[in-house]
């Protein structure tokens, strides 16, 4: 049996204590939940202790990574200023990628450079369309 020291509800198993710490208390920091867990002599869920005992941390928010340059995306996406700004529809964003990735798709305003323009199926033309064009084409020849 597992307790949240958090909210002292109960667990049958530590994976389920696991996600109920993950879910429940997104809010809070690592290790502050961490450290109401040793105050309780609970053991620390593993997926706390992994984030408190990492190498390589946000220095905002404390969120864990594997490699600095994960940290490096996650601090410019989640904290970092929005200094890069759609042509068509105004709307900002922190990394040029993402405003890349919104170009193709934005509509806001049609036919502006990069501007997610959607290419129409191009119809066929009408067999009546044909003849009078053919018409004309035969008198601008003719003369």
């Amino acid at each position: 049996m597992s307790r949240c020291a958090v909210c002292k509800a109960n667990f049958a198993t530590h994976t389920g204590l696991d996600a109920h710490v993950n879910d429940a208390h997104r809010a809070m920091e690592f290790i502050e939940i961490a450290n109401l867990f040793k105050e309780n002599n609970l053991p620390v869920p593993e997926s706390v202790a992994r984030h408190v005992n990492a190498a390589i941390n946000c220095g905002i928010c404390g969120l864990s990574f594997d490699r600095s340059d994960n940290r490096q995306r996650h601090e410019k996406t989640v904290h970092g200023s929005l200094m890069h700004e759609c042509i068509n529809c105004s709307k900002k964003f922190n990394r040029k990628d993402i405003l890349q990735r919104h170009l193709v798709s934005c509509t806001a305003k049609k036919g502006q450079v990069g501007g997610g323009i959607k290419s129409e199926k191009q119809k066929r033309p009408k067999k009546d369309d044909l003849s009078s064009n053919q018409t004309t084409q035969n008198r601008l020849i003719a003369k």
